[in-house]
């Protein structure tokens, strides 16, 4: 999340402190997309860029084929 937040500041080219609210739901399905387990356990930092890469594809093709949710 700390990294997201960080990715958009830099996209936005200043630190505001509520630049990222709303986007915890997201974080946690590309994390569960990519393997995550919610009863904790191990998982590497790759499952979980292929989840956000996963969710990300998701919402270009939404947006791409004007499907609203």
């Amino acid at each position: 999340m700390l990294c997201g937040r960080n990715a958009l500041a830099a996209r936005i080219s200043s630190g505001q402190p509520n630049a990222a609210l709303g986007f915890e739901l997201n974080v946690i399905v590309a994390c569960i997309l990519g393997g995550v387990s919610l009863n904790g356990g191990k998982v590497t930092m790759t499952a979980v860029v292929r989840g956000v890469i996963l969710l990300t594809a998701v919402g270009i093709d939404k947006s791409l084929c004007n499907v609203m949710l």
